[in-house]
């Protein structure tokens, strides 16, 4: 019988190669979203039940209606979050037309720039 030779494993590390990782979401605070939304936060607050699901806190599957807020914070002081992909669903439920600001100002700037 003929001698097979051993497999041989390169030691050599791969180079590294375009990974295409989507990029950190970003989490609104809840006076960012009052903010945006032109409201006091008092007011964004005041109806919890109505237009913010507290993940951990309320029980239950949020409904489709509701902006559903993380806590990032320690459990004594939290501090409530919402992914930017919650609220652009969320606004847009509520009909609200959704841009990207930085589409807007690099559009400008290149008719002010011809």
């Amino acid at each position: 019988m003929p001698q097979q030779k051993p497999q041989t494993y390169s030691t050599k590390i791969m180079r590294p190669r375009r990974a295409g990782l989507p990029l950190r979401p970003f989490l609104y605070t809840m006076d960012q979203i009052a903010d945006i939304l032109q409201v006091t936060l008092d007011d964004l607050l005041r109806p919890m039940n109505k237009w913010v699901h507290y993940y951990g806190i309320n029980s239950g599957i949020p409904s489709q209606g509701k902006l559903v807020a993380h806590n990032v914070g320690p459990t004594h002081s939290p501090d409530w979050r919402v992914s930017e992909d919650d609220l652009i669903r969320w606004l847009e439920s509520r009909g609200w037309n959704v841009t990207d600001a930085k589409q807007i100002v690099s559009e400008s700037d290149k008719e002010h720039r011809s």
